[in-house]
């Protein structure tokens, strides 16, 4: 999304350059533009036209749809680029769906901002994680601790948050129990303990949802069933370890 904002932007610049090139201006004294307002005033004006906006960084279950349009701030000219993009990713609400805990798109792009960027959006409130689960692979478990020993050593230290794109009762506890166990294997490491509390605690409000009634972040199962958990796991990988 970022890389289609410097480029359809600066793009559609050049081509609005080119065509008035050849075109005699009339020079008056008195013609005010936008840029003749204060500064901040004109901040004012760009956070105002922000704060309504939703940017989707991917979608996977809509790539067929039409792409939304770039903000038409952005294709302005280069000084209104410059003055609303910085503006625009610290305000608008920026979501990101994620399904099985597959957040590889979403380290991408964060991997491929420029320092201003970054700058930008940690000083965004608005920053969504909507979890979607879909297939219960294998691969959730791996997906989700690599997610969150990213998110406890990275200095991008954007504030995400949480939420969920509800699924069934039955997925959404396959994936609350892959996270409790990864939860109880990382008992020395708080930081990445931290994030994936926070992750859990998004599903068990979605099976409270779904199902009425209230769990708590442990779901019920308490201690017990995370050790057992644990136990069978890390047992079920040293066999296979053996067996190789």
């Amino acid at each position: 999304m970022f890389k289609k904002f410097r480029r359809s932007s600066k793009e559609k610049v050049e081509q609005r350059r080119a065509s008035t090139q050849s075109t005699p201006v009339a020079t008056n004294k008195n013609y005010k533009t936008f840029f003749d307002l204060p500064a901040e005033l004109r901040n004012d004006i760009y956070s105002l036209a922000a704060s309504d906006l939703i940017l989707h960084l991917f979608n996977p279950s809509t790539k067929t749809q039409k792409q939304k349009p770039i903000p038409a701030l952005l294709l302005a000219n280069r000084q209104c680029r410059n003055e609303f993009l910085p503006i625009l990713l610290s305000t608008a609400t920026i979501k990101a769906s994620i399904t099985d805990f597959d957040f590889s798109p979403l380290l991408r792009v964060t991997g491929s901002l420029y320092a201003t960027e970054l700058k930008s959006l940690r000083a965004n409130p608005n920053l969504k994680i909507s979890l979607r689960t879909k297939k219960c692979t294998n691969d959730a478990y791996p997906n989700l601790r690599r997610w969150c020993i990213n998110r406890a050593s990275s200095l991008d230290r954007l504030p995400w948050s949480y939420g969920l794109d509800m699924g069934s009762s039955e997925q959404l506890q396959w994936y609350a129990e892959r996270a409790r166990v990864l939860f109880e294997k990382l008992g020395e490491e708080p930081s990445v303990r931290a994030e994936v509390q926070r992750v859990l605690e998004v599903l068990v409000e979605g099976l409270e949802r779904e199902e009425g009634r209230p769990r708590g972040w442990s779901g019920g199962y308490g201690d017990d069933f995370v050790t057992v958990a644990a136990t069978r796991r890390r047992n079920g990988w040293e066999g296979a370890l053996h067996a190789g």
